[in-house]
């Protein structure tokens, strides 16, 4: 097994309740990943909306689409962010409790097998999600359920005070 799928594959191991679809894109091919547990399954490309209609936690890198179409399911995350924004997303997932985080530094299969039965277990996540989730259902649509995630997570623009700022 190699890197974060190896990590991945060994945590859900420990979980036998649980199945993993791990969507690899098309830099590698399945084959290359290596030995794979029964509770799991490796593709190139998953159907990813379909799969958190029926999913218990989704374990991402903490990109903002992923977390919008999670909690727009109801679903709580564990993020592993790696670059750019996913970072601060990250936080955010921790500070409003829809899930929790570790680094990529931090990331092992003891780790990441904690924080699942943590997710899984504590109610507060799958709640906070839950919360979430109605309120985007009450805006009628994702882009403004996306507006209003990006307010509550910090990372609206507001060009109005940068203008106050140069003044």
């Amino acid at each position: 097994m190699k890197g974060e799928e190896g990590l991945q594959f060994t945590a859900v191991a420990k979980h036998k309740g649980l199945q993993l679809v791990l969507s690899i894109g098309n830099v590698l091919r399945p084959e290359q990943i290596g030995p794979v547990p029964n509770n799991a399954i490796v593709v190139k490309n998953a159907p990813q909306l379909e799969l958190l209609k029926k999913a218990s936690v989704c374990i991402t890198h903490a990109g903002f689409n992923t977390l919008l179409e999670a909690l727009t399911q109801g679903v709580p995350q564990i993020a592993i962010p790696v670059t750019n924004d996913q970072l601060g997303v990250a936080a955010r997932i921790a500070d409003k409790k829809t899930g929790q985080t570790t680094s990529l530094d931090g990331l092992d299969a003891s780790n990441l097998s904690l924080l699942l039965h943590e997710v899984l277990n504590k109610p507060i996540y799958r709640d906070n999600s839950r919360s979430i989730q109605k309120a985007i259902g009450k805006k009628n649509g994702l882009s403004v359920a996306a507006e209003l995630l990006e307010q509550a997570f910090g990372l609206t623009h507001n060009p109005s005070s940068e203008a106050d700022s140069n003044a």
